[in-house]
């Protein structure tokens, strides 16, 4: 189901730069294609396993389809999506013992990061690959950005919090930017952080209900993934931890995620366990 839900979404984005590219409009060039970003991560593990079939067919039919993926990847132009993708990559090549792949996709970041490294971007409304590769932060996240000031709206209110939903946030934030003239951004463009967006809407109590959510989510699948010492593609209990990790744990961490999708991996959870 991952994999047929991932090469649908990625169909139908070829589709869309197919349109592009008959308007003149080149790849890596504008943000339009961001959108794809949070399936994309979601659902990469499920490509990962097809390495881990012995048929030679499949292997090779692996590395086409992680060359699509990762132009696609790329043309989200979002590097919360990509550091998350690399974690996951990391974690699943480590727990599949996978060395000579991790070591021949090592060898590959190292190449083109002394190449993202080397290059100068004089035209970044042009070059929009090579300055968001090249850029560290550019929400000022920490400081007086997203996430920091995110968590300056929850120290005022951290019991109750402020309601839930998207609107919710921007009219606080809008509201209370007067106040804060340090703040970089004049207008909320949200707080780019999963937990923090929860603790603001819901209060103390709707962190500890995502916390204890996690906690749960994670000890189901690693206590599982773990137990099992043989490699196999049908692995679902790994697949789903790592979704979640790169999902929630990493791509939360930069962005505010689609919490509704954590009800896909306890669905399939609770599937595993009554079966």
């Amino acid at each position: 189901s991952f994999l047929t839900s991932l090469g649908l979404r990625s169909l139908v984005e070829i589709v869309f730069y197919i349109q592009d590219y008959s308007r003149g409009v080149m790849p890596f060039t504008n943000y339009d294609h961001r959108h794809i970003s949070d399936s994309m991560v979601f659902l990469f593990p499920a490509l990962l396993n097809i390495w881990l079939f012995r048929k030679t067919s499949l292997k090779l039919a692996f590395f086409a389809l992680s060359a699509v993926y990762l132009f696609l990847m790329l043309g989200t132009l979002s590097r919360g999506a990509w550091l998350a993708v690399l974690v996951v990559g990391v974690l699943w090549a480590i727990l599949n013992r996978q060395w000579k792949l991790m070591g021949i996709g090592a060898a590959i970041l190292v190449i083109a990061g002394v190449l993202v490294i080397t290059q100068q971007s004089h035209k970044p409304d042009q070059e929009r690959l090579l300055y968001k590769l090249q850029q560290t932060d550019s929400s000022y996240r920490y400081t007086n950005g997203t996430q920091g000031t995110a968590w300056i709206l929850i120290q005022e209110n951290p019991i109750k919090g402020y309601g839930y939903g998207n609107d919710v946030y921007d009219s606080v934030y809008n509201k209370r930017v007067v106040d804060y003239p340090t703040w970089t951004f004049k207008e909320s463009i949200g707080p780019h952080n999963t937990i923090l967006y929860i603790w603001f809407s819901a209060g103390i109590l709707g962190l500890a209900s995502l916390v204890y959510l996690y906690g749960a989510i994670i000890r189901e699948t690693a206590s599982s993934t773990f137990r099992k010492v043989e490699i196999s593609p049908y692995n679902a209990h790994l697949l789903l931890f790592l979704s979640f990790i790169g999902f929630y744990i990493v791509r939360g961490n930069f962005e505010q995620v689609d919490i509704a999708q954590i009800g896909i991996i306890t669905g399939f959870l609770l599937a595993l366990r009554n079966r």
